[in-house]
């Protein structure tokens, strides 16, 4: 649970990381004071953006698969407002590049 933030587990699952970063981004892009008031899924370009910049740059010299990761997932959040679908579609992602890298060696793919 996560103290102050309605919905008790609930909120805590809308704090999640994605979710978060997008609502916080937009929370202090637009002046938003409560974040955790916004709905899932809310968009601001900015916050968009920003959190699309910033899930390519954990992603180091593959920065660009990265960039286009994040607005893929970030597109989808937008869309669906589903936080799971977009961990699964992180999941899926992950588990074809971890095959890709054991079945053709490529381990250069695995910083």
């Amino acid at each position: 649970m996560v103290p102050g933030v309605p919905g008790g587990r609930i909120g805590a699952a809308r704090t999640h990381r994605r979710g978060a970063v997008l609502a916080r981004l937009a929370d202090a892009l637009a002046g938003f004071h409560k974040f955790y008031e916004l709905p899932l899924g809310y968009y601001a370009a900015q916050a968009f953006w920003v959190s699309a910049l910033l899930f390519a740059s954990e992603h180091g010299i593959y920065w660009d698969v990265g960039l286009a990761a994040g607005l893929a997932y970030n597109w989808w959040m937008v869309r669906t407002r589903s936080l799971a679908d977009c961990i699964l579609a992180h999941a899926v992602t992950n588990a074809c590049l971890a095959a890709y890298v054991l079945l053709a060696g490529r381990w250069e793919y695995w910083l």
